[in-house]
C-alpha cells in the first residue's frame, strides 16, 4: 500500500496536531504509586486537563517537584491548601488526625485513613502559611504519600494540569 503525498500530508498533519495536543492541551498519565488511595490505585490511566488555570482545594493536579530537576518526574496529588491559606495538621488523643484550614476542619471523605498519618512535627504539620501563587497538596493515602508535608509547598509555574478523568482500567473509568 503506498503513501500517496496527500496522505502522506494529511499524516503529517494529524501528528502535527496531536503534538500540539498533546504540548498544550490534554496529557494521558498513569500511576505508578499508591499515594492516592484510595481514589486512584497503582497502573490506573489518567487524562490531565493542562489547560486549566484556576485551580481549587480538592482538585487532583499533576506536578512536578522543585527540588527534582527531571523534568519526567512527576506526582499525582490532591490540593488541599490554597495561596493564603493556613494550614495545621493535629493529632487527637486517639491518634486521628484531622487538616484545619484557616483554623476549620477540612471535610476528607476521599482519604484512606484519618488513623495513618507519619508523625508529626512543626515543619511538616504546621501551621503553615501558603505564600501567594504556591499550593499545599497531599495524597489521599496520607500514611503512604511524599507530599507538601515532605518537599513544602508547590508553584503554580510547577502544575502540569488538572487530572479530569480515569480512563482505564475500563472497569474503572470516571470523571474525576
Amino acid at each position: 500500500m503506498f503513501l500517496t503525498p496527500k496522505k502522506l500530508l494529511l499524516l503529517l498533519i494529524i501528528l502535527c496536531f496531536v503534538w500540539l495536543l498533546n504540548k498544550f492541551c490534554f496529557e494521558l498519565r498513569y500511576i505508578p504509586s499508591g499515594a492516592m488511595k484510595p481514589t486512584l490505585i497503582e497502573n490506573d490511566r489518567l487524562l490531565v486537563n493542562k489547560m486549566v488555570k484556576n485551580h481549587k482545594r480538592g482538585d487532583i493536579i499533576i506536578h512536578y517537584v522543585p527540588q527534582i530537576k527531571d523534568k519526567r518526574i512527576a506526582y499525582c496529588k490532591r490540593i488541599i491548601g490554597l495561596p493564603n491559606d493556613r494550614i495545621e495538621i493535629k493529632a487527637d488523643d486517639t491518634g486521628k488526625s484531622t487538616v484545619y484550614i484557616n483554623n476549620e476542619p477540612l471535610d476528607e471523605p476521599y482519604i484512606m485513613s484519618q488513623f495513618d498519618y507519619p508523625p508529626c512535627n512543626e515543619e511538616s504539620c504546621g501551621p503553615i502559611s501558603i505564600p501567594e501563587g504556591s499550593y499545599f497538596v497531599m495524597g489521599d493515602n496520607r500514611g503512604n504519600s511524599q507530599d507538601s508535608r515532605h518537599y513544602g509547598t508547590i508553584q503554580k509555574k510547577d502544575i502540569i494540569g488538572k487530572v479530569v478523568y480515569r480512563y482505564y482500567p475500563f472497569s474503572r473509568h470516571k470523571k474525576l
